[in-house]
């Protein structure tokens, strides 16, 4: 089977949720078929991480911006597409892969994201081959729930509502077209097939490289609470922002040992300033850092599909306290250390518990990793996807 792979981003190295779903499919796929990963990038890739890409399949970097500037978004108020999509389209791309695909004789197109779907689904009626589309979330939900935490005087309301009101009808158009679409969970799916009736939907979770996420022997500290994210993302920054003032000064009356650790690269100057939180940044490797710590938090308010990073710590024997739309998806709850917290009083109320009863937080921690280890692998995840596309070239 030879497959195109179309993604939004080199996702090397594997800092995030998205760039590791992209990653791990990238690499599971590879290993039963021919894959030919295309992806947007500005500029070139370190040398080695480049070198270690190409030892899984054939890559090809498209310099192409997907940023958002001032006059996108103007634009986007009288396109009937959403900004979202046009971004990360053109006829010159289309065109290109075209060419590609008619010279490499690709058997499937599998598409990364909604945002990738246009090329994918444009591809499929131009070559009568089968496409498939990875919801690594179902994107218009996403602004969906943003246009909602928004004051009803936010100068930004009327975009995010006109776009994301143009995101649902065309997000619902390209799961219809497609051969196939992956949800990552069976809410994501359930709405998948509630905007677009006939779409052939399938479930594939994501997974964990077990072998990459174990608790190295250190002192574990259950007053240290810890969260790991990339701050790029602006819902990633107000949730811990929220949390930071929110939480924490609760927190410190409760016991003033405890203390927020922070990792991530591009954390906001503002967060070094608020006490009792090491803002760390990027590291090397989580792993040292959440050894040692008691609990993993996890505040999103807005997001969909499943948090990567819940499982990995979870992996890792951390109990994750976590906001309902940061733990939706995992069918873990109290007894398998995924605890949900609806708001402030939530969190200082079961973090006041765990940090009284130590033995309770390290007896959920394992309980967690336990389940992580019945429930979520790559090789499980993508054999769903590449099973059901061998039956689509089957016929």
């Amino acid at each position: 089977m030879k497959i195109l792979q179309l993604a939004p981003q080199f996702p090397f190295p594997e800092t995030d949720g998205g760039k590791i779903g992209i990653a791990s499919t990238f690499r599971q796929l590879a290993m039963k078929a021919d894959v030919t990963f295309f992806c947007f990038s500005l500029s070139e890739p370190p040398k080695e991480l480049l070198k270690n890409a190409e030892k899984i399949g054939k890559i090809i970097l498209y310099k192409h911006s997907t940023k958002n500037t001032l006059p996108l978004i103007l634009k986007s108020l009288f396109q009937k597409e959403p900004l979202y999509l046009t971004k990360h389209y053109s006829d010159e791309i289309f065109n290109y892969l075209l060419k590609l695909a008619k010279v490499e004789q690709f058997d499937i197109i599998h598409a990364d994201h909604t945002a990738m779907a246009p090329i994918a689904i444009r591809l499929q009626e131009a070559l009568g081959i089968p496409a498939g589309i990875r919801l690594h979330n179902v994107e218009h939900l996403i602004w969906k729930r943003y246009l909602s935490r928004l004051s009803k005087f936010d100068p930004k309301k009327v975009y995010i509502s006109n776009q994301t009101r143009k995101l649902l009808r065309r997000e619902a158009e390209l799961i219809g077209k497609a051969s196939v679409s992956f949800p990552i969970t069976n809410e994501d799916a359930e709405l998948a097939k509630h905007i677009s009736l006939n779409a052939n939907i399938v479930v594939a979770g994501p997974g964990i490289n077990l072998d990459n996420w174990k608790r190295i022997d250190s002192e574990k500290k259950v007053t240290t609470l810890i969260h790991a994210t990339t701050y790029d993302w602006i819902h990633n920054i107000e949730a811990i922002r929220w949390f930071l003032n929110e939480v924490m000064p609760g927190l410190a009356i409760i016991n003033p040992e405890i203390r927020l650790q922070l990792l991530g690269k591009n954390p906001p100057a503002e967060f070094h300033f608020c006490k009792n939180t090491d803002v760390l940044g990027f590291v090397p490797s989580v792993i040292p850092y959440m050894s040692a710590a008691g609990i993993y938090i996890a505040p999103l308010f807005v997001g969909g599909g499943i948090r990567i990073k819940i499982l990995e710590a979870m992996a890792m024997e951390l109990p994750v306290i976590a906001s309902p739309v940061s733990a939706e998806g995992i069918k873990a709850g109290e007894n398998e250390g995924l605890i949900i917290a609806r708001n402030k009083e939530d969190y200082l109320r079961h973090i006041k518990y765990l940090t009284n009863n130590p033995q309770e937080a390290l007896k959920l921690g394992w309980a967690a990793r336990s389940y992580i280890l019945e429930n979520y692998t790559w090789e499980k995840s993508i054999g769903i996807i590449y099973n059901s596309y061998q039956n689509l070239i089957n016929g």
